[in-house]
Parts: structure tokens; sequence; C-alpha cells
């Protein structure tokens, strides 16, 4: 796929789904100035504030600019930087390796996958959300009924979800390590 993106003056939003695609994708630079997407072939994006793209099954790299980002990663094992901006990067079910780069970014963490944030940063609003079925719990109480559970490890903080807490049958399941934070830094108030 081939193509240029202008939005020319005023706000503009690209939504990209990109479905079954088993192919790579790879995106970066400023998404106003001319950013590219390369599947099988090179996409430019011109004068466009925000870009939302949604990734197939391949293992793909996106680099987002300096606004905020939509990132929404499929099964591949991918690569995502928000880098500049409040980013919201959901992380599928792959093993991702992931970072939001400067501003307050959203993690998105799901059951099935195992994602590497590599600047995890409370001081800058980061924050993690999970997406799948869990018992209904508010993030608040969800450490004391053992929904979830965070393990200090070497390379960092562990984040651990048991789907339907102490009262059931599943067990702990990590799904992402904050790389070089301590599991002591790691509230209730860091989930929304």
């Amino acid at each position: 796929m081939t193509g240029t993106f202008d939005g020319l003056a005023g706000f503009d939003r690209l939504d990209i789904r990109l479905g079954q695609l088993t192919t790579a994708v790879i995106m970066s630079g400023s998404v106003g100035d001319g950013a590219t997407a390369s599947l099988n072939g090179t996409l430019v994006f011109r004068n466009i504030e925000s870009v939302n793209i949604l990734t197939g099954t391949g293992n793909d790299r996106l680099f987002g600019g300096s606004a905020g980002d939509f990132f929404f990663t499929g099964l591949g094992d991918d690569t995502v930087s928000g880098n500049g901006g409040n980013d919201l990067l959901d992380l599928g079910q792959g093993n991702n390796l992931a970072s939001g780069g400067a501003g307050a970014d959203r993690f998105v963490l799901s059951s099935g996958g195992y994602s590497t944030i590599t600047d995890f940063s409370a001081s800058e609003g980061d924050r993690l959300q999970f997406f799948f079925d869990v018992v209904d719990v508010t993030s608040a109480d969800a450490f004391a009924t053992g929904m979830y559970r965070i393990v200090d490890t070497a390379a960092g903080a562990v984040v651990q979800i048991d789907q339907d807490g102490a009262i059931g049958g599943f067990s702990y399941q990590s799904i992402a390590l904050l790389s070089g934070v301590a599991a002591a830094d790691v509230g209730a108030d860091l989930f929304v």
C-alpha cells in the first residue's frame, strides 16, 4: 500500500484498521510533519494531528510523534513508542515492547499478553489499565480482593492478574513488566 494523506488546515484524525494483516506495520515520525507508515509500501501523513492505528497479527513497529497517539496492537509481538504527547497504548495479546515517551501515557494491558514497558513514570502521569473479563471490582479494592498484585524482580515490577481473585480457581498470570520500577512504587492509584 502506498499513498499520501494530507489533512491541510484544521484538526484532522486518521483511523487505520489493519484487521487480519499479517505483515509488519512500521510507523515513525511526527504525525503533523510527514510521518510515515510502511505496509508493504509507504504511507505519508501530512498535517494530520492524530493517528489511530489498530494492527493485525504481524509483529509491528509503531513510533508516534509529538502529539497524543492512539495505538491498538493485535496478536503479534509488537514494538510501540508513543514518543511525545499523552498517548494511549493498547498492548493487545502479544509479547510487546512499549515506551510512552514524554507525557502522561496510558498503557492498556490484556490477559494473554506480556508487555515490557521500558519507561513507566508515575511522576509524568503514566497509568495502567486492564482490558479483560474479571469479577466486578474497582481498582481501589482489586489489591484487597487478590485480583492483582505487583511482584518485585531484578528487572522491575511485574504486574500479575488473577481473573477471579482469591475466590476461584484461576492463578496469577504475569501480564507486564515495568522495567526499572520498584513494586513498592506501584499502588492502586496508578490504575484506571
